[in-house]
């Protein structure tokens, strides 16, 4: 299945920070893209479960929270920070 990987403005917005602030931006832009990829491919065995309907996503150095929307196949990244070194 093939999901639609939309990005809250809360996520977009904490992109845009790390992406300024953060210590590496072509990391922080290829782990975007990955993140974007996983998810859009099998969002489940991607994440972690870290409540009901609430996922989490890592490719460094960038961690995401996530909700799947199975009947609309799309996927809501709804944060983003960055993981501890």
């Amino acid at each position: 299945m093939t999901s639609e990987v939309n990005w809250t403005k809360q996520a977009k917005n904490e992109l845009i920070t790390w992406w300024i602030q953060g210590p590496d931006r072509k990391a922080i832009t290829k782990a975007q893209t990955k993140i974007d990829d996983l998810l859009a491919t099998d969002p489940k065995s991607h994440g972690v479960e870290v409540s009901e309907q609430l996922f989490s996503i890592q490719v460094p150095p960038l961690k995401a929270p996530f909700e799947i929307h199975e009947a609309e196949r799309t996927v809501e990244v709804t944060g983003l920070g960055l993981m501890k070194q």
